[in-house]
């Protein structure tokens, strides 16, 4: 089954946290779709299991479908979804799924000449947040996480989220950073990145897999 490329981009973190809730319970069975879109403005996303601290509700944000940490997203930053049945896990468990993700995005990178590598520090330091929560299938620029994937399976589909952090956390979270810039990344802020020619990159690998 092709794989269906979708761009949609909303401005709130709500509705785009909505619109993928809104793929992954639909009773639709007969897609596969890959979404890759620009984050508007700043914003914060937490996985279901979390609650907002008091002082961040001030901040736009919203609750993902699935686990993992608190993600500070930068205006900028590209977030992609990979929503399927679970019959595509015949052939392969959902953490291959992540693995094919992971590998997707690192191949991107290397087309333009960006190289990004596993973390050498697998330790985490706080399971709330997502900068101190590594996993196996994320990738890093010199310690600085670049990419961050998360997942949640349901009866009959499952969704892996991500972020590419384009621009460093502190350059919008200047109002927070004395509590919380131990939890920033510097992303790929150090270095020039076409943003539209990883997007291309990423949607090639996609439908090269075929996820």
């Amino acid at each position: 089954m092709n794989t269906k490329i979708s761009t949609a981009q909303f401005k709130s973190a709500k509705q785009n946290m909505e619109f993928d809730k809104a793929l992954a319970q639909s009773p639709s069975t007969n897609k596969k779709i890959f979404r890759i879109y620009t984050w508007e403005q700043p914003g914060i996303t937490l996985s279901y299991k979390q609650t907002i601290p008091d002082d961040l509700k001030s901040i736009d944000h919203a609750t993902r479908v699935t686990g993992g940490g608190l993600v500070f997203h930068s205006a900028g930053d590209i977030v992609l979804s990979f929503i399927a049945n679970n019959s595509e896990l015949t052939k392969g468990k959902l953490k291959e799924k992540m693995r094919l993700l992971t590998e997707c995005t690192k191949n991107a990178f290397n087309s333009l000449n960006i190289e990004l590598t596993h973390s050498e520090d697998a330790k985490s330091i706080n399971r709330e947040f997502c900068t101190a929560y590594p996993n196996p299938f994320e990738l890093y620029l010199h310690n600085e996480k670049v990419l961050a994937l998360t997942l949640r399976k349901y009866k009959h589909k499952f969704i892996i989220q991500g972020i590419v952090h384009l621009k460093a956390n502190s350059t919008d979270f200047k109002s927070i950073e004395a509590n919380y810039a131990s939890y920033f990344t510097k992303g790929l802020s150090s270095l020039p990145c076409d943003k539209t020619a990883l997007k291309l990159a990423l949607i090639k690998q996609i439908k090269y897999h075929e996820t």
